[in-house]
């Protein structure tokens, strides 16, 4: 494994220009022996042919997916309990697939864990991968039947996965850690690996540092700075991939790690409201920054939709909001002085989900007292019986008013609350923030009709108990 693992990196090290780019190259380059490959056929004919022979019954069923087709089979759960399932306990399965056996392989795979009722959630993409099948199975019990009936199809793929994932025939495994991604924290690893400990920048042909052993010297280090009770995803999967490398990893580990994860992350997020940690001068040197250097762009790549934002903070909001999602410090550019190194430094996503907090609840509790203060009634935050208030608006996600202007212009401006506010939070991280207060997972919000009511009115009392005032009350 490590003499593969050299290899392939100083391959891509030599190759590659673009250290944004880690993550396309781990999906789409074959290592094949010696040789390498780029891959990128369309299998979009291959996913219509999918989706439209394939039978559903009342197990599974093929759904489309931006630009994946896959299978759901959830057993009898409600679609939220499954798609939390799938995120918390599941092991990934990487299939890989020449472009000839794509549709005949998983059209059988398929059937396979439909016809024996194995929970998952599978996907298929639009252009050939090293792991054109990925296969997230909910429950470690089935995970040996799908890896045994795959190993024993008749089919021998000249396509490999990147050696960074545990090998088991034809197929590799690994394991997502919540809202994170092993194949994207991976590809961070590498990127970072090369910026850093190698003379990258001064001369590109220096192969001297890169090799299997040093880079797991380097996440080594890596695991000592991550708290494991605090970010325990990022932990388990840096140790997985630490120990792939290091030649130590067995399948039990990978299966017996979501029992350890479990325990650690079942934690209050009314604990992300705390007076301990103060990087509040950080973070406004951080949204300084970004807005400064995004200023100057328009068009932006995320989550590989074109969306087009009007203003640096704008985009400044967008990158951290899907910094909060996802815990991908990629999204974080290295140019402007290395925004990326300042964030690595300064904020884990704990701490940067703390910060926000911190920082955008006293901006919301300042705006709204503001506001009071300027009407001399609370009616403009509460609502009226027919008329929604400020922060029912933002709660319900109603970030556009009727004129086309965001919501925080409900606010008043006096003090220069509605300009702080605006500038160091969106109205999104607003709704998260707001959620949060009340002891809930702003990321796995899907509130019933009556909740999501009680949760406005709780929300709006949460408020004004802060400000030390209740429903209409004037201000003297």
């Amino acid at each position: 494994m490590s003499k593969k693992i050299d290899q392939y990196l100083k391959y891509i090290y030599y190759s590659s220009h673009d250290l944004n780019n880690m993550y396309t190259i781990l999906a789409r380059l074959n290592q094949n022996n010696n040789s390498y490959e780029w891959l990128n056929n369309s299998l979009i004919n291959e996913q219509i042919s999918i989706k439209n022979n394939y039978v559903p019954n009342t197990r599974g069923y093929v759904f489309p997916y931006e630009s994946w087709i896959g299978l759901n089979v959830k057993s009898g759960k409600s679609f939220e309990e499954f798609i939390n399932d799938v995120k918390k306990k599941s092991i990934k399965i990487y299939v890989s697939l020449d472009r000839t056996k794509v549709k005949e392989t998983t059209d059988k795979i398929f059937k396979f864990l439909s016809d024996n009722n194995i929970e998952c959630q599978s996907e298929i993409g639009k252009n050939l991968r090293v792991d054109t099948l990925t296969i997230r199975v909910c429950n470690k019990e089935d995970v040996n039947k799908v890896i045994n009936f795959i190993n024993d199809m008749d089919y021998t793929p000249n396509v490999f996965p990147n050696p960074f994932l545990m090998n088991m025939g034809k197929v590799s495994i690994a394991r997502d850690g919540g809202i994170l991604s092993y194949n994207q924290v991976l590809s961070n690893y590498i990127s970072d690996y090369f910026y850093y400990n190698t003379s990258y920048n001064e001369n590109h042909n220096d192969w001297k540092d890169v090799n299997c052993a040093d880079f797991i010297k380097f996440l080594e280090k890596k695991l000592l700075d991550i708290n494991k009770e605090k970010e325990p995803d990022l932990y388990m999967i840096t140790d997985i991939i630490c120990r792939n490398a290091s030649g130590t990893l067995t399948l039990e580990d990978i299966l017996n790690y979501g029992e350890i994860k479990e325990k650690t992350t079942t934690y209050s997020y009314n604990k992300e409201f705390s007076s301990n940690i103060d990087k509040s001068e950080e973070y406004k040197i951080l949204i300084t920054k970004l807005s400064d250097y995004y200023d100057s762009h328009r068009e932006y790549m995320i989550n590989e939709r074109k969306e087009i934002y009007d203003n640096g903070i704008d985009y400044a909001h967008a990158v951290i909001e899907n910094y909060l999602r996802t815990g991908n410090i990629g999204f974080f550019t290295r140019k402007h002085g290395n925004i990326r190194d300042f964030v690595q430094k300064n904020f884990d996503v704990y701490t940067m989900r703390t910060t926000v907090n911190n920082i955008g609840w006293n901006s919301i509790i300042e705006a709204s007292k503001q506001t009071i203060l300027k009407y001399n009634s609370t009616t403009n935050i509460t609502g009226k019986s027919n008329e929604k208030g400020i922060i029912e608006r933002i709660f319900r996600g109603e970030y556009k008013l009727e004129n086309g202007q965001g919501i925080f212009n409900l606010f008043t401006n006096n003090n220069n609350a509605r300009s702080r506010l605006g500038y160091l939070i969106s109205p999104s991280m607003a709704r998260n923030i707001l959620i949060s207060r009340l002891n809930i997972d702003p990321y796995n919000y899907n509130p019933t009709y009556n909740e999501l009511e009680n949760n406005i009115s709780e929300i709006i009392n949460v408020i004004l108990e802060e400000l030390s005032l209740s429903r209409n009350s004037k201000i003297i």
